[in-house]
């Protein structure tokens, strides 16, 4: 999530509950307020209970609203998918917002910056995702080029000098993984594992197609991939003799900022797609750059949302999608936070939610996978500081957008106004540090997570800021906002490839069918450009009859 996160939107990422604690005993006489959020978590567990197998039918209300199209969930999948049909010259559909708009997407505002609940950059998109690049142009971020090679984009949105450093032995150096040593035997395994992560990246198909591709879908099929796919990337790192302890916790730091898990549980072909994938272009900028706002991808969110009427959005959560009896068309049952009913009645639905809460409210799309666990779902923690200073710094490179310490399994902090502070530093600011909590034990820790005491989850949020400047940074911090999402983002373990319900999901689209779905979840790893594809390609099999 704090890298490239998916975005997951629907149910899952609804409503909040806010604690407020006074956290006195952080620093003597001194003391700020902290918001803890539970994004869906009251309205979720409603849901779980009213759809479990077994629960008593709902109440079926006459369909008060007919819409050509439905769109349930309002996360980047949603957004992306409303998008595409107004492209296409469809207007007449309603989205349903969920308990939460904008899912992980969501962001906040503060007197020092507005900042990110969730994800917080794009990296600069490929030919490949050509979605994502007319959406940005569309927004008015890319400003030439959307087919070009390296089109311009707005330089206020480019992440340039300053991007990322990593703190190591008590000093800040450039990069994430910190300086080796020459000649040592960290340097060989390093080069080494660079030579094979190049012979990866040649690996392409008859038709020119490379085996890691984003948009996933768009990539070669080589038998290569579920060879890889069998084992972990952890176990790949063994047979190719990577063991220096400083390099392995860079690559369980990727696993944990891309996946949300450790190496040890993430399919080798997701840990090498993750290294091996092409980067994007841009005029003015270094290859592999960035774009980044200070709400994170919540700008681009904002941006598709605000682009609906009114009419076309609904507040409430989808209970059940159902086709309707005798004839085309689907009807979808609705709950408000009130728990009042109502329905829609609609020739086509995008299910734009994860593919736990799509089987829920679709089950006989599912027949016959009841028991297919799919995909864990990682927990995470985002939390933002409001700091009315900036603490001092340590020796080595300055304060960069993306500050991480070596060694930490928590994933490191950003600053909302790096893109405003080239010339002086702003008098506040909001510092955003991520914790990926998935773990073996997703579950236990998701319980932890959703029950934990505010003061428990201050102080894991807030580690990597005590490593970097002792406990000098809470005395010009004036509150913090903890959110908990604890179904952050699918876990592409071992044999994800080829997971029943991911591939079921994307029948539907294939078959064109009256439900589809759309979502993060249809690739097996949550990341944008993957989930506004699935939107993308939702409306587009709508409005033009397949998949294009």
């Amino acid at each position: 999530m704090k890298r490239r996160l998916l975005l997951a939107g629907g149910l899952a990422a609804g409503g909040f509950v806010v604690l407020r604690d006074r956290l006195s005993a952080l620093l003597p006489g001194r003391g700020f307020d902290t918001a803890v959020r539970h994004p869906g978590q009251h309205m979720g567990h409603r849901l779980r209970e009213l759809t479990r197998p077994g629960a008593p039918p709902a109440a079926q209300p006459p369909a008060q609203r007919k819409a050509d199209v439905v769109i349930v969930g309002s996360g980047v999948a949603a957004l992306s998918c409303a998008w595409a049909l107004r492209r296409a010259g469809l207007d007449d559909f309603v989205m349903i917002d969920g308990p939460a708009p904008l899912g992980n997407a969501a962001w906040g505002s503060h007197p020092f910056s507005a900042y990110p609940r969730g994800a917080h950059y794009l990296p600069v998109p490929t030919r490949s995702s050509l979605h994502v690049r007319e959406m940005l142009h569309d927004l008015g971020v890319l400003l030439e080029g959307p087919r070009d090679d390296a089109p311009l984009y707005d330089e206020r949105c480019v992440v340039h000098a300053g991007v990322e450093r990593v703190l190591h032995q008590g000093r800040w150096h450039a990069g994430i993984l910190p300086p080796l040593a020459p000649h040592s035997a960290a340097q060989r395994q390093w080069a080494a594992v660079q030579a094979a992560f190049g012979q990866m990246r040649a690996l392409h198909d008859a038709q020119g197609r490379p085996a890691f591709e984003v948009p996933l879908a768009l990539g070669a099929t080589l038998p290569s991939a579920s060879r890889l796919d069998a084992q972990s990337f952890a176990g790949w790192l063994d047979a190719h003799g990577i063991t220096d302890p400083l390099l392995r916790w860079y690559f369980d730091y990727s696993c944990r900022d891309e996946y949300g898990v450790e190496a040890a549980l993430v399919s080798a072909w997701a840990g090498l797609h993750y290294f091996c994938v092409q980067r994007g272009q841009a005029r003015h900028a270094e290859p592999g750059a960035v774009l980044t706002w200070p709400q994170g991808l919540g700008w681009i969110a904002h941006g598709l949302q605000g682009r609906l009427a009114p009419q076309q959005r609904m507040t409430g959560a989808a209970l059940r999608v159902s086709r309707l009896a005798g004839q085309r068309g689907c009807r979808v049952t609705v709950l408000d936070e009130q728990g009042r009913l109502s329905a829609l009645q609609a020739r086509k639905v995008v299910v734009a939610t994860p593919l736990f809460v799509a089987r829920r409210l679709v089950p006989e799309h599912f027949d016959g996978l009841e028991q297919a666990p799919g995909p864990a779902m990682s927990p995470w923690l985002v939390a933002n500081f409001f700091m009315r200073r900036f603490p001092a710094e340590r020796p080595g490179e300055p304060l960069s957008w993306d500050n991480v310490v070596a060694g930490s399994s928590a994933l490191g902090y950003i600053v909302a106004t790096h893109q405003a502070i080239r010339t002086a530093l702003p008098a506040g600011t909001v510092l955003t540090a991520y914790h990926a909590l998935g773990a073996a034990d997703n579950e236990a820790r998701r319980r932890w997570a959703a029950q934990a005491p505010a003061d428990e989850l201050l102080a894991l949020a807030g580690a990597d800021l005590d490593t970097a400047y002792g406990r000098e940074w809470k005395r010009w911090c004036t509150g913090a906002e903890l959110t908990i999402h604890g179904h952050a983002m699918a876990v592409p373990a071992p044999g994800f490839l080829h997971e029943p319900l991911m591939r079921r999901a994307r029948a539907a689209l294939a078959d064109g069918q009256d439900v589809l779905f759309a979502h993060a979840d249809l690739s097996g790893y949550s990341v944008f450009e993957e989930a506004s594809y699935w939107g993308v390609q939702a409306a587009r099999g709508i409005a033009y009859g397949a998949p294009r």
